[in-house]
């Protein structure tokens, strides 16, 4: 494009072009050339560097490929034995996945992400024929949903909630363990958890 043709597209080019002999003392004709770039180089194109695509991704339940990133670390699994759970799952599975999940047999990877604890709840010292609650989680980290329960076989924990609960996959369910003593002692015992109707742990 000539120069002549670039001058229409400047604004107030009347104020910039020279319009008398007064003028050319201060102002300066325009080099359209440089302004429009016409004389210039073309820009190289940018390179940017692409991120890792194998990068972990942070989440807090399975997704695609990716898997919580508790699941490496078992300390990370901390249950308050003083908190009580504000959900308790229903003891018998509802659907045709939950069917299917909660009747097999799991292996000894996926055993391992499913959690349980704390491992030692302290009651304290208490009255006679008094009670005091605690609590024992399980947490499900498997993309299936899994059925847990809690077993008791000592009198003084016969209160204990003892129905299994269906959990879904990244939840914890809760387990109320109730100690009573009838008579003066120092109690020690243990509870058994089942996962899947099949899997034994104490």
């Amino acid at each position: 494009m000539s120069s002549e043709k670039l001058e229409q597209f400047v604004p107030n080019k009347e104020f910039w072009l020279p319009r008398d002999k007064e003028d050319k003392k201060i102002y300066h004709p325009i080099d359209y050339d440089f302004v429009f770039g016409a004389d210039q180089p073309p820009l190289s194109q940018p390179k940017y560097t692409l991120p890792n695509p194998h990068e972990p991704l942070f989440v807090t339940k399975p997704l695609g490929q990716y898997e919580p990133a508790i699941l490496q670390k078992m300390d990370a699994f901390k249950p308050d034995p003083n908190k009580p759970h504000k959900v308790i799952y229903p003891p018998e599975p509802k659907s045709q996945t939950e069917v299917r999940d909660t009747g097999r047999e799991l292996t000894p990877d996926e055993l391992q992400r499913i959690f349980a604890g704390p491992t030692t709840i302290d009651f304290g010292s208490i009255y006679i024929k008094s009670r005091v609650k605690k609590y024992f989680s399980i947490q499900n980290q498997l993309r299936s949903t899994i059925v847990a329960q809690v077993e008791v076989n000592q009198d003084e924990l016969k209160d204990s909630y003892d129905q299994p609960q269906v959990i879904p996959s990244a939840h914890s369910a809760g387990f109320e363990l109730v100690f009573s003593s009838q008579s003066l002692q120092t109690f020690k015992g243990y509870v058994k958890y089942i996962i899947n109707k099949r899997h034994e742990f104490k």
